[in-house]
């Protein structure tokens, strides 16, 4: 038991230093030095979320493994106590790095659906990075992480379905189009329940999109737009006004049985 109890510390300590340096970093190129010159901020995302995915279940590993059995109630573990509590706390400032990253493609390239449920999955990773404090320090079992957690997943599942992200995003995007790209294509591909929102004049849509190509290079040949057309403003417009007389004669065609509030309130605003 002393062996592996050392073979934990040494283990932790490699583990706490690796981190605090991809957090040093993170801290002074994400949150205070950051410029963006017209990159893809995608890639700049996924790297952090990947990042955070591998360190979450090396975590969750290391606490399973070591907090076990009679080594859970060693009564000298304090030291592999502080460095579990050191490791899960720097877990905490990388998931707010990747938190900041997110923020970051939102408010260049706008809102979209995973961009969303990055942050909701960044609120169940702090919750699970607390549970697991809590196993470490009241010696609870490996049961009431996968207990709690699922609990969590559940709540935020039922909660996150009450809005209609659709319409969140027609209108957030719009509202924002003079400082982050608006992507025509994303947009006409919304649902119905989006439609009002999406219902632009073609002369607002023209002005967003030359607007746009001051800042933005996707539209003019870059190599992020190759061997991609992106959708024209005329097209938009074309796009959702057929999609408009669509849902109209399909929804005065519905019987009560299919009768959902978000197309009823759409549908309302689209015949006014």
């Amino acid at each position: 038991m002393k062996n592996e109890y050392r073979a934990g510390v040494f283990l932790l300590v490699v583990l706490n230093a690796l981190i605090l340096l991809l957090n040093i970093i993170d801290i002074n190129w994400v949150w205070f030095n950051f410029r963006w010159e017209g990159q893809y901020l995608k890639q700049f995302v996924h790297e952090g979320t990947y990042m955070l995915i591998i360190s979450i279940l090396i975590s969750i590993a290391v606490v399973l493994y070591y907090f076990r059995s009679n080594l859970n109630f060693y009564t000298k573990n304090k030291v592999l106590k502080y460095l579990s509590y050191a490791w899960l706390a720097q877990n905490a400032v990388l998931a707010i790095s990747v938190c900041v990253r997110n923020y970051r493609y939102i408010e260049y390239f706008s809102l979209a659906y995973k961009r969303i449920g990055v942050f909701i999955f960044l609120l169940l990773t702090l919750y699970g990075l607390y549970t697991v404090f809590m196993k470490v320090k009241d010696k609870r079992s490996s049961f009431y992480l996968f207990r709690t957690n699922a609990y969590a997943i559940l709540v935020v599942l039922v909660v996150t379905s009450l809005f209609n992200w659709d319409v969140i995003i027609a209108k957030y995007n719009f509202a924002h189009a003079d400082r982050s790209y608006l992507h025509l294509d994303f947009m006409s591909a919304l649902s119905d329940k989006a439609l009002p929102y999406l219902d632009k004049p073609l002369a607002e849509v023209e002005k967003i999109k030359l607007a746009q190509r001051d800042d933005f290079e996707f539209d003019s040949g870059s190599s992020f737009s190759r061997g991609y057309n992106y959708m024209t403003a005329d097209e938009y417009c074309y796009s959702i006004e057929s999609r408009k007389a669509q849902f109209i004669t399909e929804w005065e065609r519905k019987s009560i049985w299919e009768w959902n509030w978000p197309e009823y309130k759409a549908y309302q605003q689209l015949k006014k």
